[in-house]
């Protein structure tokens, strides 16, 4: 597939003459009569002069920084092509995969901390499990922060709780509370008859009041015609 023509302005000697021409432009910017096309010579000796005179600057400023504030144990590192790259520590394995000589590099196994035992644990978190829940083997315990208790621990963990027999009361007590439970029954009833014979009566109360009432205007409607 056709890329474009872009790749090979990027390529070659395209990228010394763009900065010979940002060079001529900044050059022409400060005063300088220098152009890139009608004397090329000239603008290369005038950027030779200036990139040597921009590194003795730059080393004389990082020299006057360390005698200043010091560190410079820390610059004296070997290159960085070569921290990652191969060595020449030889290191020779058999057919089955054991190292005859040299020494094997140590892998890591994992980037947490292994084989810590917190709180006199024997064994780590997790070594036990039991009806959906981890714990550890050493006490069978399943509180990651607990202190372990060792067999006394194993010991509740497998016990079974049981509840006590039932205590049944005696017969006399039997009868006495039938007895008190009675007494507030018949009570209630006694209660609920009372309260149907008040509506009672002020039901009768109300239908003679009203029955009153109509015979006086029958008779006074009476008058009034006669």
């Amino acid at each position: 597939d056709y890329a474009g023509d872009n790749f090979v302005r990027i390529s070659g000697d395209t990228i010394n003459h763009a900065k010979s021409t940002m060079f001529a432009w900044d050059a022409a910017r400060k005063g300088l009569d220098v152009h890139m096309l009608a004397e090329p010579t000239k603008l290369e000796v005038l950027k030779s002069e200036f990139e040597v005179k921009k590194d003795e600057f730059k080393t004389e400023m990082n020299k006057g920084i360390l005698e200043k504030y010091g560190g410079e144990e820390h610059l004296q590192a070997p290159p960085r092509e070569l921290i990652f790259s191969q060595t020449e520590d030889y290191v020779e394995y058999s057919r089955h995969g054991k190292v005859l000589k040299g020494e094997e590099s140590s892998v890591v196994r994992s980037r947490y901390e292994e084989d810590i035992y917190p709180n006199n644990h024997k064994t780590v978190f997790g070594s036990w499990w039991k009806e959906g829940e981890w714990g550890y083997k050493c006490c069978h315990s399943t509180v990651i922060n607990s202190y372990c208790t060792g067999d006394a621990g194993k010991e509740i963990s497998s016990a079974t709780l049981t509840l006590p027999p039932k205590t049944q009361p005696p017969e006399a007590s039997d009868s006495e509370p039938e007895k008190a439970t009675e007494k507030p029954s018949k009570e209630k009833k006694d209660k609920k008859k009372k309260k149907r014979k008040k509506k009672k009566k002020t039901r009768s109360e109300s239908r003679s009041s009203s029955e009153e009432s109509s015979r006086r205007k029958k008779k006074r409607s009476a008058s009034a015609h006669s």
